[in-house]
């Protein structure tokens, strides 16, 4: 399965390049969540957990993105940020009008990653498992 990504994404990215359409893209990309290490060869190691799991192992993952006009590559940013920041960042940048009643969860994380802001996006991190019964606040 990472062999197929990995050859998705290298050949949507080689499009994009010759289409010229690359530097004023963003492109993102991120796993849903962790390794079913109990079922499979997965290996969340140092982290806790896995697939499905409230502990970091479960929902910690690689989220990387691309826009070569806006983001210096190689930048590494350390706080944690939500999958639901994507929809914050895409609402921003395209000039979506929201409902302030109701407001999103995530939040528009570019100007954190040019530097533009300083801090943290996020106070804190929910995770629920209704199914489960567990929940987690980092």
């Amino acid at each position: 399965m990472v062999s197929a990504v990995d050859d998705g994404v290298g050949r949507m990215l080689a499009a994009l390049r010759e289409s010229g359409a690359e530097d004023n893209t963003l492109v993102v990309f991120l796993s849903d969540n962790g390794g079913p290490y109990l079922k499979n060869g997965s290996q969340n190691t140092p982290l806790r957990g896995g697939k499905s799991d409230v502990w970091e192992g479960g929902h910690r993952v690689p989220f990387a993105l691309q826009w070569p006009a806006k983001l210096k590559a190689g930048t590494v940013y350390d706080e944690p940020i939500i999958s639901l920041d994507i929809f914050g960042a895409i609402a921003a940048l395209s000039g979506a009008t929201l409902d302030p009643e109701r407001p999103l969860d995530g939040v528009n994380l570019i100007p954190y990653f040019t530097g533009e802001k300083d801090g943290k996006p996020h106070d804190a991190t929910y995770i629920r498992k209704f199914d489960q019964q567990r929940y987690s606040l980092r």
